[in-house]
């Protein structure tokens, strides 16, 4: 999550179109730092919608957020890896609602880290959900992607499987072997048992 912060420190009033994700934030760009140069960085898959323009009086200020986890979920083929890098935004705005461009400031340097991704394996009646969020002794993952197997079947007939794949590491620390069980909410399923088998990084 990276906080955004826009300041009007003039005497006027300044117009600009309103933030919006990225979706269209026509007034912000995204710039990634490349060999010492800064250039525009285009999210693939994102496409842009229109925003309203807003006005912000002297000495106000307004907050916005850049949810890297939202991107990741509306943006085919995304990549947290590919996000990583240092990055400036700039902020083009104006004076009116007829010149609302023109002027142009950056922002300090920021830094979106590569995530900490990590091997994982499951066994039991259930397959977990690619994007779903599990607590363990030692800290929170999220999914990534998952291959699996079956390899039998329970005493109600239904199919046992063994996985394994990848998932990142949401808060805590990984810590290989850490390993818990979920029960199902299938009554005739027993659950699944997770367990971390690498720390890649």
């Amino acid at each position: 999550m990276v906080k955004i912060t826009v300041k009007n420190n003039l005497d006027k009033p300044i117009w600009y179109y309103e933030w919006s994700e990225f979706s269209c934030a026509d007034s912000f760009s995204l710039e990634k730092k490349e060999n010492e140069e800064y250039k525009y960085f285009s999210i693939p898959g994102l496409r842009k919608t229109p925003t309203k323009l807003v006005e912000l009086k002297p000495n106000l200020e307004k907050v916005y957020w850049l949810n890297l986890s939202k991107l990741k979920e509306r943006c085919e083929g995304f990549s947290p890896e590919f996000l990583a890098g240092i990055y400036r935004l700039g902020f083009h705005y104006g004076f009116s609602i007829e010149e609302h461009w023109g002027e142009k400031v950056y922002s300090n340097e920021f830094t979106i880290k590569e995530p900490k991704v990590l091997l994982i394996s499951t066994s039991g009646d259930e397959r977990p959900s690619t994007g779903k969020i599990i607590d363990l002794k030692h800290g929170s993952i999220k999914i990534i992607s998952l291959k699996c197997s079956t390899i039998g079947r329970n005493e109600f007939g239904l199919s046992k499987y063994n996985c394994s794949g990848t998932a990142e590491l949401i808060k805590g620390a990984c810590v290989e072997g850490d390993t818990s069980f979920f029960w199902s909410i299938i009554p005739e399923s027993q659950g699944y048992t997770i367990s971390i088998t690498k720390c890649l990084n």
